[in-house]
């Protein structure tokens, strides 16, 4: 009977401690928080039009020539603007095989104006690794808060971070899925 007092008293303590710990560790990684993400959080709460362009957005993404451009190819994509400045991006007509879900953050600006950054993975067909792509835009949102206009950077990196080719510009349109 002692013993068994003893391991339930030795469980509870167990468990209070990593309770502790798990309290710790989530203040902790508050602390953390970097300046720009303070920033977003500050900008999403001055102002209501903050927020609107939450929500999910059909996106035709148009990649140019950066010298001269010329369209060289069009792409769609979904774009999700989550409360709280998070993004998901979705290739609506690639092959789920050759690239992974975008996933990255935005930030409201100031009157129709936004950032956003997000970052997928791009595989060969043979399922290999073949880049981490980055894509950095700014949008104007229209008055209506139905579409929006973007000029974007393409950036190309291998599984260490290096470039692996000069960065690519593409334009973009989009419409509020509904």
């Amino acid at each position: 009977m002692t013993k068994m007092l003893c391991c339930r008293s030795m469980s509870s303590s167990l468990f209070a401690l990593a309770s502790a710990l798990a309290v710790a560790t989530a203040l902790v990684s508050a602390e953390k928080l970097s300046k720009d993400d303070q920033l977003q959080s500050a900008s999403r709460q001055r102002s209501p039009q903050a927020r609107q362009i939450e929500g999910v957005w059909d996106v035709t993404v148009v990649i140019r020539d950066c010298q001269t451009g010329g369209v060289m190819r069009t792409v769609r994509a979904r774009n999700m603007f989550i409360r709280g400045g998070t993004l998901s991006e979705l290739g609506a007509l690639t092959n789920p095989i050759l690239r992974g879900p975008g996933l990255g953050t935005w930030r409201y600006v100031g009157g129709d104006r936004y950032t956003a950054v997000f970052r997928f993975t791009r595989f060969n067909p043979d399922g290999t690794f073949a880049a981490i792509q980055k894509v950095t835009r700014t949008i104007t949102l229209s008055q209506d808060s139905n579409t929006f206009a973007a000029n974007a950077v393409v950036e190309l990196f291998d599984v260490d971070g290096n470039p692996t080719a000069p960065p690519g510009c593409a334009t973009e349109t989009a419409s509020r899925f509904e």
